[in-house]
């Protein structure tokens, strides 16, 4: 399933450099690499920053559905309610779109977990969330999405049962569009770099984020082990709205007495800026339109309501910037702009390269780097990547977003950023 790269999955890149998987056993996978591969420690493990992981499926339960009907697939009773998985607690029931009820597992490998039940509960609106924690209902996030970061110091503040923890976090970024790309300028690296110099994103640092994040130039940051090898190799794009101005009149813009950019025929562009409706990602957007429109372009801001952004088409298709929050650890921030991972037509539109950049140069790297074992010799290409990201702008890195995590005072032994070790928490009243 997970190599099948027509059916909407999101296809794990992990197995191109896989050669066989068997299971000579109920209890046991056996895989056979053909080339060596940095993650394959995380091809069945959560660890954070992998660049995507994915359970071995019960064969006895998917294995007809799946050679009889592919279509259908994604759509079988097992992705919810009926799902049977070998974690610290089961599925006692679901209810679609509201919670999960979740009792433990007496059989878990790692040992009974110390808490007999849980309820996981689908909130989607951040403004009840933080009116669920102050009246004691919720006890924990398990989602960064749930809470910006700046909603989270505002309930901290206010919460006299629990705390905030602060984990590395996610970065906010806005992708070009590469292959219906609207004006066809923005598929012009000059006209990306000019535009990338028209944002304050300092000031969007200290005004979104109180000042307790900083700019991101590339996805790893000065607080990442990474940093110290790939810093020489990030290109830095400062702020510069009047030099902003020159490199697009340079390019056959230019900006007339009224202000306003026009192209060689005197048409005035309109660049669509588009975001998903969390708190990070539209404020992120509209202060984008904000800085172009201050240098003379048109911009259109279009927030996506929660409906749409399951359409893959829709997700796709845009014809400016998409601007998203995502991780900064692992494979995952660079891995998005390969090729293979394009959300293409004849691929249904599925994949995380929703931007549709394509380029051979970049591909290479990222081939060589998934190989590439040695730290050193890992780092250097990394810094290779780094470099053809900020030189190319592939996407335009903006602000860090420290993760937060709201724990409340009942829950011990729950770790900062996204909790992974469930077995081990323990609650008192």
């Amino acid at each position: 399933m997970e190599r099948d790269k027509t059916l909407g999955w999101n296809y794990n890149l992990s197995y191109d450099s896989v050669d066989e998987i068997v299971a000579p056993d109920p209890s046991t996978v056996t895989v056979i690499w053909k080339k060596p591969y940095v993650e394959a420690d995380h091809l069945f493990s959560p660890q954070p920053g992998a660049q995507q992981w994915g359970l071995p499926l019960p064969a006895h339960i998917l294995e007809k559905a799946f050679d009889e009907n592919r279509a259908g697939f994604l759509e079988l009773p097992y992705w919810g309610p009926e799902f049977v998985g070998s974690g610290p607690f089961k599925l006692q029931q679901m209810v679609a779109d509201d919670r999960l009820n979740l009792v433990a597992f007496d059989g878990y490998a790692l040992g009974r977990p110390k808490i007999d039940e849980l309820i996981v509960r689908f909130i989607p609106d951040s403004n009840t969330i933080t009116a669920s924690f102050l009246a004691g209902e919720l006890d924990l996030t398990v989602d960064a999405r749930a809470l910006s970061f700046e909603e989270g110091r505002s309930l901290r503040d206010q919460w006299a049962g629990g705390r905030m923890e602060l984990g590395v976090g996610g970065v906010v970024w806005a992708q070009a569009q590469f292959l219906t790309p609207n004006p066809a300028a923005v598929a012009d690296v000059r006209f990306r770099r000019a535009l990338l110099q028209a944002v304050d994103r300092q000031e969007m640092a200290d005004t979104i984020q109180g000042g307790l994040a900083s700019v991101a130039h590339t996805a790893i940051g000065p607080d990442q082990p990474e940093w110290r090898y790939v810093e020489s190799s990030v290109i830095k794009y400062d702020y510069d709205p009047r030099r902003a101005v020159q490199d697009l009149q340079e390019i056959g813009f230019s900006r007339g007495p009224d202000g306003l950019i026009r192209n060689s025929v005197g048409e005035h562009p309109t660049v669509e800026v588009r975001a998903t409706v969390t708190q990070i990602n539209t404020k992120a957007a509209l202060a984008l339109a904000d800085y172009w429109q201050r240098i003379g372009l048109g911009t259109e801001p279009v927030l996506i309501p929660l409906q749409r952004q399951t359409d893959l088409e829709y997700m796709v298709t845009f014809g400016g910037f998409l601007v998203l929050r995502g991780t900064r650890l692992g494979l995952q921030p660079f891995l998005m702009y390969h090729s293979s991972r394009a959300a293409l037509p004849e691929k249904g539109f599925a994949g995380i390269n929703r931007s549709r950049y394509q380029n051979a140069e970049y591909d290479a790297l990222m081939d060589r780097f998934v190989v590439t074992i040695p730290f050193d010799e890992r780092m250097q290409v990394l810094g290779q990547i780094v470099h053809h990201e900020t030189d190319q702008l592939p996407t335009m890195r903006l602000i860090y977003d420290p993760e937060p995590t709201m724990v409340s005072n009942r829950l011990k032994n729950v770790p900062a950023a996204t909790p992974s070790n469930i077995e081990k928490w323990e609650v008192s009243n």
